[in-house]
């Protein structure tokens, strides 16, 4: 996957995010100082660049919340410290 595709598929992911957070405006109460590095169900690679991404941020010494997009209809996002 390029970097171009990474930012385009991180872009989507990051508009549905922010319509979940939009509808639930309890997550910023409880993340609102965090950074969201996204992830999905079932794209590995995607998954793995921005698992880079993740390492990255982390050592930048931030508090880091892996959001990842669920095939769950009910519960669309899962959220998780990394």
């Amino acid at each position: 996957m390029s970097r171009k595709s990474q930012f385009e598929a991180n872009l989507k992911l990051t508009d549905k995010l922010t319509e979940y957070i939009s509808n639930h405006p309890d997550l910023l109460k409880k993340h609102g100082e965090s950074s969201y590095v996204l992830f999905i169900e079932g794209d590995d690679e995607l998954n793995e660049m921005n698992s880079k991404l993740l390492v990255n941020i982390k050592s930048e010494k931030k508090n880091v919340i892996k959001a990842t997009h669920t095939k769950n209809k009910k519960n669309p996002w899962k959220f998780e410290f990394a």
